[in-house]
């Protein structure tokens, strides 16, 4: 799977479980070291601006997005994108709804 081919996955499972009145969608992710597990925070901005937590309604949603974010960590592990450094061990993805705009910001310890 390409790195392209990530990001589209994880844009898709964020479309599929924002809540209807969102227009920006925003998960705080932390991997752990072993890529068994991670910590996902969910977070919405409406249309009015106001900001407020939700719960995916699938486990799919989980699932996929772990396996996605394992995956693109092990892409840039092994092109040597971390110039390196140790890989990033969490990040910020941000889902803009209306045009369909997704940003990652990695996060290193």
């Amino acid at each position: 799977m390409s790195e392209d081919e990530i990001y589209l996955q994880i844009g898709e499972i964020l479309l599929g479980t924002a809540p209807n009145s969102a227009v920006e969608v925003i998960v705080e992710a932390e991997l752990s070291p072993e890529d068994d597990h991670c910590q996902l925070l969910f977070d919405y901005i409406d249309g009015q601006g106001k900001k407020d937590w939700f719960s995916p309604s699938s486990g799919y949603v989980d699932v996929g997005l772990l396996k996605n974010l394992v995956e693109l960590r092990k892409i840039y592990k092994e092109s040597g994108k971390t110039a390196g450094l140790p890989i990033w061990s969490g990040c910020t993805i941000a889902l803009d709804v209306v045009v369909a705009k997704l940003a990652i910001v990695f996060k290193y310890d």
